[in-house]
């Protein structure tokens, strides 16, 4: 019996008992309707549905499922695009596979589909595309993946996949650094992935690491070596030996070090000078040296004073040119070099006439002409040697002053010789008996002179005597000279 029933939304008394119109099963929408039917019968706002497949009402009323391949498989929401367990249609089988998966509406293995790799939609690409454990991988290169999914890793320094076949990009000359690059050359060699040749490769000589050192590095034949030394790599790997007595490498170019005046000795030594040259390795200077005068095959400058004087042999004790020092030249008429010194033979009283003369000696003694002289009595050369000779009736040089031994007064009859006593000789008493007349004259305060045996006095105002020089009768006066006071 049903009084006052207000049990849900829409309460009625159906066959004495109270029930809700718009959820009851056994009288949905009115009472004593049929009973809601089918799996997961239910009644939803008053109308019978199955919450096992009804979109609307999917496991409860009023929950709907959206989406364009919405559906409600057993109470649940589905898509049928993309459920792996109702792939397509609700109750179908489940996907299979190592990662099943449901790809507009069609079961995949989104572990090794190419067209949904790891994803729907999600497309492999590649030489030989592939779909490994749900990652793209192209079997040509990839070294974790080469040739096939299932392969094992590739190993080595720079492990690659060249082609579906591992191989290691470090070392592999067909595959040097990156796939199909080739290595070339007499001796290929892949070294860290680069190409190289170890017979003439400065850093991989002979083996892929090893780096030649030097200021020219470079690599022969697979031996270091330095191209700036190397007397048998001089230059480059193709130059030809340095050869010969003192051969060595200079910066790349071949030198002697025993000749070479920019390399004298070692490579480094330069030799200097007016004319440098290099000796058996030893500086000089051509110019000066007595040793190598000229050129290094000369022999040695001899003499007293020997010197090497602009590449010629000289000795400075005898060289006019170069007296006592190189450049040095000698003058005068007979110019000569005796002993270092300059001299003039024509005029040198020590050197007269020869650097071996011995010293002219005398009151004065000269050098004219080459010939010693005395300056203080030579007519010829009376006080000097420029000076005229001596005239007179009876010339002579009296302490290099000329005189006239006939008349001069301070040289009378002979030099030095004062007169104050007049001669007169009779010539016929001297050979008769052998004896001279002497007479002697006192003359005034002008002096005297014996004129034709006679005594003159001469005046204060004519000092000296104007001496005849004739014979008078048989007497003749042989020396007359004025006298002074």
């Amino acid at each position: 019996m049903c009084w006052q029933c207000v049990i849900g939304a829409s309460p009625a008394c159906c066959s004495g008992v109270c029930a809700d119109l718009t959820s009851d099963v056994n009288n949905c929408g009115a009472c004593d309707s049929t009973p809601c039917n089918g799996v997961r019968p239910a009644c939803c706002s008053s109308s019978c549905t199955d919450l096992n497949n009804n979109l609307n009402n999917c496991g409860s009323c009023n929950k709907t499922c959206t989406g364009s391949s919405a559906a409600c498989c057993g109470g649940t929401c589905r898509d049928l695009s993309s459920d792996p367990l109702n792939c397509g249609a609700c109750g179908a089988l489940p996907c299979l596979g190592l990662r099943p998966g449901c790809c507009s509406g069609r079961c995949t293995d989104l572990a090794t589909s190419i067209t949904s790799c790891g994803a729907c939609g999600q497309g492999c690409t590649g030489v030989r595309p592939a779909c490994c454990s749900g990652t793209c991988s192209d079997l040509d290169s990839d070294p974790n993946h080469c040739g096939a999914c299932l392969g094992l890793p590739c190993v080595g320094i720079r492990p690659g996949c060249c082609s579906g076949s591992c191989t290691d990009l470090a070392v592999s000359t067909s595959n040097c650094g990156t796939c199909n690059n080739i290595c070339q050359g007499a001796s290929p060699t892949c070294c860290s992935g680069t190409c190289a040749n170890t017979l003439t490769d400065p850093n991989n000589c002979a083996l892929c690491g090893r780096k030649c050192t030097g200021l020219t590095p470079a690599c022969c034949t697979g031996i270091c070596t330095d191209l700036s030394a190397d007397i048998l790599h001089c230059g480059s790997c193709t130059a030809a030996p340095c050869l010969g007595l003192g051969a060595a490498c200079c910066n790349g170019a071949c030198a002697n070090i025993l000749t070479d005046p920019n390399h004298c000795g070692g490579c480094t030594s330069q030799c200097h000078g007016k004319v440098p040259a290099c000796c058996n390795g030893i500086c000089t200077d051509l110019s000066t040296d007595i040793a190598h005068c000229g050129s290094c095959t000369s022999l040695p400058c001899l003499g007293l004073n020997p010197s090497c004087c602009n590449g010629a042999c000289t000795d400075l004790s005898t060289s006019v040119n170069n007296c006592g020092a190189c450049g040095a030249p000698c003058v005068g008429v007979n110019p000569a070099c005796c002993q270092g010194t300059c001299v003039d033979l024509n005029s040198d009283a020590n050197h007269c006439g020869s650097c071996l003369a011995l010293a002219c000696t005398g009151v004065q003694p000269g050098c004219c002409d080459g010939r010693c002289t005395d300056l203080a009595s030579s007519v010829q050369h009376c006080g000097s040697c420029n000076s005229g000779p001596c005239t007179g009736v009876l010339p002579a040089c009296c302490g290099g002053t000329c005189s006239d031994l006939t008349n001069d007064v301070n040289h009378c009859g002979s030099c030095n010789k004062a007169v104050w006593t007049c001669f007169s000789f009779d010539l016929i008493q001297l050979f008769a008996d052998g004896a001279n007349l002497i007479r002697q004259c006192n003359f005034g305060p002008g002096g005297g002179a014996c004129i034709a045996g006679q005594c003159i006095a001469c005046p204060a105002s004519q000092p000296y005597c104007a001496a005849s020089k004739t014979c008078v009768s048989s007497l003749h006066c042989i020396l007359d000279c004025p006298l002074t006071d």
